[in-house]
């Protein structure tokens, strides 16, 4: 208890100090010599705008976007857009000696991504409340058994701006290893970089193209905050990274990061592609763990980093994996879509079997289920081109139940509709009358009329469910033998999507998403431990 109320007064003197700063910076003009970058008011103005040109204000408090919304939940399985079908799907041999290397790999670079966060968080997150650390250093120290000579940059405990992230640069000499690892999302100006997030333009043939070795006909797309932030560490530890390379020529480099970290390592490891003593020589690996969308289909189409240099981890439906200004237009449109169409064709859309849906989609008119499903399934944005992905070679972690074989059971089990039937053979009286009783057990009521009594019923209702929901996901988050055992690595699958990436586009917003994406997810789903004698990857083997 005393280290939990430690803990929560550090965090709010730490939000405190950013909210003070953040302020102070947003009414601060930019350096003379730093006209590319946006200040914080101009990523606000632009942010502003984007909402506003969706109206995504408006649909907040529209209870029928609501009920869309939950809708597209369940008929984004029906249509394998959440999850694509298992005959797609390619599993990773975990008996194969080259794919126990990957995981041995995958263990410690989690390990260093999630010790860049605030030593206080993560000792609360990992639910390990003995390795409560005051500095980054202590905790790298401790979890890595390395020395104070072995951190050679610290500029984790730092106050830090808008596209400049904190990060960490040591060297492991029991593993023979170099490892620069780059915080995800902590601080307001951390936010700012992620709302960064109009796809920037980059062009080949200017002088400022940022991928030295990357031959990209016509230029592509990227991410315009992660991109600054990636040429801000860049610059400040290129000469010392070369150095220690020169200096220890048989250790790999491993660059690494969760969320926001992650995709600041996919871009620096691109911008070291092909390079000739950090890439080349010292055999340059990068792990992206939860990395947002930050590369056009251009690099993709190239197979640009998926010679296994670069390795993006995604875990379940993480929310921000599939996240870029592009695919929330696209989620926009789906709900709109949803919206217009007949809700009870809907419903009875959701309930029919595989086998069902077939026949419908063998007589497809205007007012066919089938017909409906497609157009909800190819529904594109305006600017399909700006579609940004994650790079290099993709891992997914998949729940066990998507590699069923029994297609009816899986999106039944996925969609929570699993009971249906039992419920349907017991309860009695009209059609309609079973199908509303059932609609409400998944959380979507039928009366979707808009008037004031309505709206704040279903406003109330909508708070009251979230409240419950937060109640039990933060009993559980306390409980921690049930979190461990509901997100351990042998409740999934490890695939590799690198082929199927397009599927990430597809947004999806619940709570689970959301859960998922916390660094501590990851570091259980790789079956990893922040403690160095705990976890299973520590062995002979494992060294370089």
């Amino acid at each position: 208890k005393k280290r939990l109320k430690h803990y929560m007064a550090a965090l709010i003197a730490q939000l405190s100090h950013d909210a003070s700063k953040w302020m102070n910076n947003t009414t601060k003009q930019k350096p003379d010599n730093d006209n590319s970058h946006k200040t914080d008011s101009e990523i606000m103005s632009e942010l502003m705008n984007n909402v506003k040109d969706e109206k995504l204000f408006g649909h907040l408090f529209n209870p029928q976007f609501h009920h869309a919304s939950k809708l597209f939940n369940k008929l984004a399985h029906k249509m394998d857009i959440s999850y694509p079908k298992q005959a797609s799907l390619n599993p990773i041999d975990a008996a194969d000696e080259s794919n126990q290397n990957i995981m041995h790999d995958l263990r410690y670079s989690m390990r260093c991504a999630f010790l860049a966060y605030p030593p206080l968080m993560t000792a609360f997150k990992s639910q390990t409340m003995s390795l409560t650390f005051k500095t980054t250093k202590q905790a790298l120290k401790t979890c890595l058994n390395i020395s104070d000579n072995d951190i050679i940059i610290d500029n984790c405990s730092l106050w830090n701006k808008t596209h400049q992230p904190s990060f960490y640069l040591i060297t492991d000499h029991n593993r023979k290893k170099i490892v620069l690892s780059i915080r995800g999302t902590t601080s307001i100006p951390d936010i700012m970089t992620d709302l960064n997030a109009n796809p920037k333009s980059i062009i080949q043939s200017d002088n400022k193209y940022p991928f030295k070795n990357v031959q990209i006909e016509g230029g592509g797309f990227v991410h315009e905050g992660m991109l600054q932030s990636a040429e801000w560490i860049r610059d400040k530890v290129e000469s010392k990274l070369i150095e220690l390379c020169n200096k220890y020529k048989q250790y790999q480099i491993i660059i690494t990061g969760h969320s926001m970290g992650a995709a600041v390592a996919s871009l620096l490891g691109l911008m070291y592609k092909d390079d000739p003593i950090i890439h080349k020589q010292n055999r340059l690996k990068v792990f992206a763990f939860a990395p947002p969308c930050i590369v056009s289909k251009e690099y993709n189409d190239n197979s640009i980093g998926c010679n296994d240099y670069i390795t993006s981890v995604i875990l379940g439906l993480d929310i921000v994996t599939r996240l870029s200004l592009e695919s929330v237009k696209r989620w926009n449109l789906r709900q709109q879509l949803i919206m217009n169409y007949n809700q009870d064709a809907i419903r009875r859309c959701l309930l029919e079997s595989e086998s069902e849906v077939k026949e419908t989609e063998m007589n497809l008119d205007e007012s066919s289920n089938g017909e409906f499903l497609r157009v909800l399934k190819e529904l594109k944005s305006s600017k399909d081109e700006q579609e940004l992905y994650a790079l290099g070679r993709i891992l997914w972690f998949v729940p066990n139940i998507v590699m069923n074989d029994d297609i009816n059971f899986r999106k039944r089990a996925l969609m929570n509709l699993d009971n249906f039937q039992h419920e349907i053979d017991e309860k009695k009286g009209s059609s309609s009358f079973v199908l509303a009783d059932l609609w409400n057990s998944v959380g979507v009521r039928m009366d979707s009329n808009s008037s004031m009594s309505n709206v704040w019923r279903e406003f109330y209702h909508d708070i009251s469910r979230s409240y419950h929901d937060i109640k039990t996901d933060i009993r559980h988050k306390l409980d921690s033998t049930k979190r461990n055992k509901k997100y351990d690595g042998n409740n999934y699958t490890l695939i590799d999507a690198t082929n199927i990436r397009s599927i990430f586009q597809d947004l999806i917003i619940d709570i689970e998403c959301i859960s998922v994406h916390e660094p501590q997810v990851y570091l259980w789903a790789c079956n990893a431990k922040l403690r160095e004698e705990e976890d299973p990857l520590c062995h002979e083997q494992d060294c370089f």
